[in-house]
């Protein structure tokens, strides 16, 4: 009785995310749960679960991260929780990104000492190595919205990080922001969702210190902006993009989530609430509801209305909204 009607929760998730409103999957307690999109109806899917993301577009299969001790190993699973297979035998990040054809997850590993940038097929588990400078560090690699290419950050410049980008066999790298002069760490690149630009975490002293910053139209030959882009100063958590790409999401130093328009830079605050550090992560489909998370509480909020529309749904992190 009890399998069958679990059986019914997910379908019946499964089909209000597809007709528009949002279905959440987050993690609380080491553990991964879905529920409705205001946090109703919640039940555990996945235990001893880290990081959640949905295959792109079917939203059929889970990746994840599953750590034991200070070791952390990718795992692919069915939607339901089941038919659990183990991708990574070596140690990883814990961060990962799917490819959009949805075959390959890129992931960074310290099996040689230093963090390298890897590929997985998630059918037949073969590996690809993509960086192969011993002698750094290369993390948290993201796959661009139509494939091809992956961004990462980098400390290849005598200890500097900086934003970098390469093909999906690892050729033809390149380091997008050695030309900014002043800025001493760039992280966490994010694609814009149509891959028109890259957003990252930048310190330069004489900006006001860690901010968000962009690189418009990224190639291969690098084209930096000349200075940050958020109007504040930020945690070092990434930054997220609205789905249409005219929005950039942020939490500020005094634990503020704001809103930035492209074109206009005018920034907007969309509550006040203590975020912990993962900060804002993912917005729905619909792209009228932004999910994050403050101290260990996951919040919903309709960013085109005003602060007063930020409800508090369930104990938990690190949200993915379909």
């Amino acid at each position: 009785m009890m399998k069958n009607a679990f059986a019914v929760l997910l379908v019946a998730l499964i089909f209000i995310g597809c007709n528009g409103s949002p279905t959440l999957m987050y993690e609380y307690q080491n553990d991964v749960y879905i529920s409705y999109g205001d946090g109703s109806k919640a039940a555990l899917i996945i235990p001893n679960a880290q990081y959640p993301q949905w295959i792109p577009r079917t939203k059929d299969k889970i990746a994840f991260a599953r750590f034991t001790g200070s070791k952390a190993a990718i795992f692919i699973v069915d939607d339901d929780g089941k038919n659990e297979v183990q991708l990574t035998d070596c140690n990883t990040s814990g961060r990962f990104s799917w490819s959009p054809d949805r075959y390959w997850i890129t992931f960074s590993t310290d099996r040689h000492g230093k963090w390298q940038v890897y590929k997985i097929n998630v059918n037949t588990k073969k590996e690809w190595r993509l960086t192969h400078d011993n002698s750094s560090n290369h993390e948290q690699p993201q796959w661009s919205p139509a494939g091809g290419k992956i961004a990462f950050h980098c400390d290849r410049r005598s200890g500097y990080w900086d934003i970098w980008i390469m093909d999906e066999v690892g050729h033809r790298q390149t380091n997008l922001t050695k030309g900014v002069t002043g800025l001493i760490s760039c992280m966490k690149p994010v694609w814009e969702p149509h891959g028109k630009y890259l957003a990252y975490i930048g310190n330069h002293p004489g900006w006001g210190g860690v901010k968000v910053h962009v690189v418009f139209n990224p190639s291969f030959t690098g084209s930096s902006s000349p200075g940050p882009f958020s109007a504040h100063q930020v945690l070092v958590c990434e930054p997220l993009w609205s789905p249409s790409g005219d929005y950039i999401f942020y939490v500020d130093s005094e634990n503020d989530v704001y809103k930035q328009s492209i074109e206009t830079k005018v920034a907007e605050k969309i509550n006040k609430k203590k975020l912990s550090a993962s900060g804002t992560r993912y917005m729905d489909c619909n792209e009228v509801n932004l999910y994050f998370c403050g101290d260990t509480d996951l919040y919903r909020a309709d960013w085109r209305l005003t602060p007063k529309n930020v409800v508090k749904l369930v104990k938990g992190y690190n949200p993915d909204v379909w």
